[in-house]
């Protein structure tokens, strides 16, 4: 056997490329949705009065950074990426992992995918059919040219994908700054009659207020953006806190002044009955050429955060996978351009459009006030991961059906290697191949099956270098 490779050459594994600029850029617009530009009225709805609405979303902005420094604290101690689900694994133990895992692939990720897919394709045909129904065939076969664009630019590089999210996040904050530089005109020249006596009406129904900072704190969902990319972070102990010290910052401030800029030109009762509250709002100031600029706003808002989300997701399901909790496929990373293909690809493939429950600490309590059934059926989704985990990843000794479907043997193929090596082998077909590195622990190593022409392998977790050696004697 001889090297055919220069040893320095294979590192194989996912790069530390995220600098404090591009991950404070990536965590603004995970955070920031096209929620603040369509439905930011969700706290003036349940609050009652626009003083407590302002006050709710601050206080949500303070909650959340609250929760971030929990986060920071976990994420210096823990330096993997995949978050909630790493942070489950060491602390709790496999069981709530795999259960957050579950509800995370059967509801969170292909609920906000198809959501955000579904805005962008509307919005855009919106623009040529001002006046007419939108063609729902026209909307989904749009809302498909995002995601598959977005898959091949992560796939590639993760300098596309954050040089991508730059741009898209300058947008979010350009047209933010347009509404609120537009609103501060207009409270200058005396339109503050929305803020007279703010506090009036404010509602005494606690239910209603915890609904109110539902949606508050909803709209801050994402400030953990960078948890799920740990290991990609430069001097992650270092830029982890500053990013979401400096992001979280950053966007409480732009929400509350957005939310003033909003009821200093609409009144309240325009922005509940308003379909998007930025449109109305430009609309109403620069007439409609504005409003379709504004439209295109949201259309830019929507397709950075599904970059996002795509980032994101993809590294949790790779993070599972390198635990067993998923296919070992979806842990290799691709030894040319160092990103984890398949788990980019799963990622943004697994559409359920079923009921969707965000569960969230005292709010979950207060929820079963008002609705019962949808809490239950939440709780259903999360327990149906449980058979799924005992037959998945408890019962280890089942039949290896992959090795005896494409090698018509059961078991193992071929043997462990000591080491810190990476070999190939060529007995299988030519269009196959067996690759293995250890894995830190002996026991801990494993054989994986992959297709050669994709060349993807499994990353290492240890800092040795790994070397390859064809089995050139093998048929």
């Amino acid at each position: 056997m001889q090297n055919t490779q220069n040893p320095d050459n294979l590192n194989v594994c996912v790069q530390r490329k995220l600098g404090l600029a591009s991950s404070i850029s990536m965590t603004l617009s995970a955070i920031i949705g096209a929620g603040i530009f369509i439905s930011p009225k969700g706290t003036l709805k349940y609050s009652g009065s626009v003083g407590m609405s302002l006050v709710i979303w601050g206080l949500s902005g303070l909650i959340s950074m609250i929760g971030a420094m929990c986060f920071i604290e976990l994420g210096t101690s823990i330096p993997f990426s995949g978050s909630k689900y790493t942070y489950l694994l060491i602390c709790f133990g496999e069981l709530p992992a795999f259960l957050y895992l579950w509800s995370y692939i059967v509801i969170l990720a292909p609920v906000f995918n198809v959501v955000l897919s579904l805005t962008f394709a509307n919005y855009i045909i919106e623009l040529f059919f001002p006046n007419c129904a939108v063609p729902p065939g026209a909307v989904r076969l749009l809302a498909s040219l995002p995601i598959c664009l977005l898959t091949y630019v992560n796939c590639r590089k993760v300098h596309w994908a954050t040089r991508v999210q730059g741009i898209f996040t300058s947008t979010k904050i350009l047209a933010l700054t347009i509404i609120i530089v537009a609103g501060a005109y207009h409270l200058y020249s005396g339109n503050t009659q929305n803020f007279n006596d703010a506090f009036h009406e404010t509602t005494k129904n606690p239910s209603n207020m915890v609904l109110g900072f539902y949606h508050g704190l909803y709209a801050f969902a994402g400030w953990d953006f960078i948890n799920h990319v740990t290991e990609e972070l430069k001097n992650p102990s270092v830029n982890l806190p500053r990013n979401i010290y400096i992001s979280l910052s950053l966007v409480t401030v732009i929400y509350v002044l957005a939310n003033v800029a909003y009821l200093a030109v609409l009144t309240p009762t325009e922005i509940l009955t308003s379909n998007a509250v930025a449109v109305s709002f430009g609309e109403k100031i620069f007439g409609m050429m504005f409003s379709a600029i504004m439209s295109l706003f949201v259309v830019l808002s929507t397709f950075g955060t599904m970059n996002c989300r795509i980032y994101r997701s993809s590294r949790l399901f790779f993070a599972a996978a390198k635990e067993g909790h998923l296919p070992n496929l979806l842990a290799m990373v691709h030894v040319k351009y160092l990103t984890p293909v398949p788990s980019i690809i799963f990622a943004v493939n697994l559409f359920f459009p079923v009921t969707y429950l965000l569960v969230s600490g005292f709010l979950i309590i207060f929820s079963l006030f008002a609705d019962l059934w949808e809490p239950l059926m939440g709780i259903a989704v999360v327990a149906s991961g449980v058979p799924i985990y005992m037959v998945a990843v408890i019962w280890r000794n089942k039949l290896n059906f992959y090795d005896k479907a494409f090698t018509g043997k059961s078991g193992k193929v071929g043997t462990y290697l000591i080491g810190t090596h990476l070999f190939e082998f060529d007995s299988l077909p030519k269009y196959f191949k067996i690759t293995m590195i250890y894995n830190e622990k002996p026991s801990d190593s494993h054989w994986i099956l992959g297709y050669s022409r994709f060349e993807f392998v499994y990353p290492r977790r240890s800092g040795a270098k790994a070397e390859e050696t064809r089995g050139s004697s093998l048929p």
